[in-house]
């Protein structure tokens, strides 16, 4: 594909991507950022991180050793929890 031809489609991308919300454009650059440069350092490490919790996660689920709620429960949990701490 000629450089030409190859702008026309990306000049209509660039058009339609300026009608969007700041942050939805924001998420666009940075995807397009992170595509030419690759994570960082921190995300990496907030990856690995993220990777190491989700393993030790899935193993106790797999031992037995956790207690698995439902959603309704959880958020029941969290509200009440809510509740007393800030006296509602």
């Amino acid at each position: 594909m000629s450089a030409m031809a190859e702008a026309e489609p990306v000049d209509e991308l660039l058009r339609r991507a300026l009608q969007l919300s700041p942050s939805a454009r924001d998420r666009i650059a940075m995807g397009i950022l992170d595509s030419l440069l690759g994570p960082t350092d921190d995300e990496k490490t907030l990856r690995a991180a993220w990777s190491e919790e989700l393993d030790r996660r899935m193993a106790d689920i797999e031992a037995g050793t956790v207690e698995l709620l439902d959603a309704d429960t959880a958020l029941d949990a969290l509200e009440k929890r809510y509740r007393e701490k800030h006296g509602r």
